[in-house]
């Protein structure tokens, strides 16, 4: 498969997970409005775009309903997540809003329930080994919009990665010199939330230490830091530093 990823010469197709950020970076620089549908096996999650930014995700696995995430994260309990299950089935109403009458959920709680969901559901699509995609071009929905940076989408997804030949794969040899990336949009730059940790190892990137010499220096540890600088260099926040740059 051609890797650019031309959206409209290529709407559909199969894909490793280790592609899947290439394939985000696509759908951003063509700035595409609509639906992206992946399926692995049985499970299915779709991504709404909107000029490129992800803003909304919707997934069929049922870890990934509202109540769920709220049980998990501790803000409702079970008797209350049971009256609600109860409440959808005798009335058909939504988990939040029967979460909400009963008293268990307040529209902030709620809010910040209906982002993780999203996120958590986002997240997901880097822990699969392999997905088949399709392109649905059309307009998006108002409600329930988020809007997530591409970058940080992939620092954060790539984060939770913990396959070490992977990410060592990327870094080897450790001579290699990594420089800040100073061509993002800035519109797109403006978007990425850098966490204080972050930044005490993205500071060491100057275009001059070698990877080796970012793992001496870094507050991190080394397994940290390396997992940092995979997440780093696949959001394209960093990159190789060029001839042209020395």
């Amino acid at each position: 498969m051609d890797l650019d990823f031309e959206i409209k010469r290529i709407p559909r197709g199969d894909i490793a997970s280790n592609y899947f950020p290439t394939l985000l970076f696509a759908f951003l620089d063509q700035r595409l409005t609509g639906r992206v549908t992946f399926n692995h096996n049985e499970s299915k999650i779709d991504l709404l775009f909107r000029d490129g930014d992800i803003v909304g995700s919707r997934s069929n696995n049922m870890a990934h309903r509202l109540g769920e995430i709220l049980l998990i994260h501790g803000r409702i309990s079970v008797k209350d997540y049971e009256a609600s299950v109860q409440m959808m089935l005798e009335d058909g109403m939504r988990q939040g809003d029967a979460l909400i009458q009963l008293g268990a959920l307040k529209e902030d709680d709620l809010t910040w329930a209906v982002a993780k969901q999203s996120k958590e559901i986002l997240y997901t699509l880097f822990d699969w080994p392999q997905m088949e995609y399709k392109v649905k071009n059309a307009a998006v929905a108002d409600d329930n919009l988020f809007h997530l940076s591409t970058h940080e989408v992939v620092l954060r997804g790539l984060k939770r990665i913990q396959d070490w030949p992977r990410i060592r794969n990327e870094l080897f040899p450790y001579r290699q010199i990594f420089a800040i990336n100073q061509t993002i949009r800035m519109d797109d730059a403006r978007k990425i939330r850098i966490k204080s940790d972050e930044e005490a190892v993205l500071s060491l990137i100057d275009g001059n230490r070698t990877v080796e010499e970012v793992f001496a220096a870094s507050p991190q540890s080394g397994y940290s830091t390396a997992r940092l600088l995979y997440a780093f260099k696949w959001a394209r926040i960093i990159r190789l530093r060029l001839v042209d740059d020395v």
